[in-house]
């Protein structure tokens, strides 16, 4: 149980920009497995960030419509 609460705190730290618990600090420090889990949340938005420009390229234009005057 104190692993999924552990890697709850993880994903909100990551997505909200919230510090860690301290707790959660401390059983990840301990736990091998919620350790890995925190490193990979860790390089996940670098690594994302780092490939955004290629995704985005793959994506095709789409006409939105916007430029045609109202009917």
């Amino acid at each position: 149980m104190l692993c999924k609460i552990s890697r709850w705190m993880v994903s909100r730290a990551e997505d909200a920009g919230k510090p860690l618990p301290r707790f959660a600090e401390k059983h990840i420090a301990r736990c091998r497995s919620c350790g890995a889990f925190a490193r990979t949340s860790d390089s996940l938005a670098a690594r994302l960030g780092d490939e955004r420009d290629a995704w985005l390229a793959k994506v095709p234009e789409f006409p939105s419509g916007l430029d045609r005057a109202p009917e």
